[in-house]
């Protein structure tokens, strides 16, 4: 059996949680959110996401523009588009990689 005084302090704290309400048991919850790595964290995956498309739209513009200015038939630069595509492979491995690394540093 517990003491009197105990179960009277435990009382008082569940009285006063009730009456706090949500908001200030949120706010109590969201003061122990590291928010410095959460805004590291969107910016490493906005900086992927960048890197990723920039390259991917450059790449595919390369291949174009040699269609259109620099070959007369499709055999001249078949190689050349294979290892552009290969590379497109390449920055898709890249970002899954840092993907992972990211999630890695915020736990």
């Amino acid at each position: 059996m517990k003491p009197a005084m105990e179960t009277a302090a435990e009382e008082n704290t569940e009285q006063s949680q009730e009456r706090k309400g949500c908001f200030e048991c949120c706010i109590k919850c969201l003061g122990g959110v590291p928010y410095a790595s959460l805004v590291a964290t969107i910016l490493c995956f906005s900086g992927v996401a960048l890197f990723c498309g920039c390259g991917h739209v450059a790449l595919a513009g390369t291949v174009a523009i040699l269609e259109q200015h620099f070959s007369t038939n499709a055999s001249d630069h078949a190689l050349l588009s294979e290892v552009i595509q290969l590379m497109q492979y390449v920055i898709y491995g890249i970002a899954s990689f840092f993907f992972l690394y990211g999630i890695i540093l915020l736990a």
